[in-house]
């Protein structure tokens, strides 16, 4: 409740993620109870999922490129690779679309139970949530979010712990 409850301050708005297992219904329960409020319960998306928005949201970027600018430089330099390689515009088009993309795949990585997951020799566990801005999900809220419900204080999180 602590860190829920500094959420949004001083007029500003903010989000409150709160990770419950079907065990503590009960508590959520309460905790409605005390603030007055229903609760909204959203499952965590699934790797399809994400990836649907991830290729929903690539093709939207794609398609703005194409209606804003102007590509003939790009056009030239495609027929030339075209010319050059002997390859199909279509092949030239899907590697630079995995060029754009860098490190960020447009497939989901597949969700690993906590219990699954490997432990450094330092005992920690790396947790992949795959979720950012674009969901509304920032970096503090996640950090708050687990150390008000695991117990695991802010400065013992983050990759310089791994």
């Amino acid at each position: 409740m602590h860190r829920i409850g500094r959420t949004a301050r001083a007029g500003r708005s903010g989000k409150a993620i709160s990770f419950v297992t079907p065990r503590e219904g009960r508590l959520l329960a309460e905790i409605e109870r005390f603030i007055g409020k229903r609760l909204t319960p959203t499952k965590a998306p699934t790797a399809a999922d994400v990836a649907a928005r991830r290729m929903i949201l690539f093709k939207e970027s794609i398609l703005k490129v194409l209606s804003d600018d102007d590509l003939s430089v790009y056009r030239a330099l495609v027929e030339t690779l075209a010319e050059e390689s002997g390859r199909e515009l279509l092949d030239i088009a899907a590697a630079t679309a995995r060029m754009a993309r860098g490190d960020k795949p447009l497939t989901a990585a597949v969700a690993v139970e906590a219990a699954q997951m490997p432990v450094t020799d330092a005992g920690m566990v790396r947790l992949y949530i795959d979720a950012g801005r674009q969901s509304g999900v920032r970096p503090a809220d996640v950090v708050g979010a687990t150390g008000n419900e695991a117990g695991i204080p802010a400065q013992n999180q983050g990759d310089r712990h791994l």
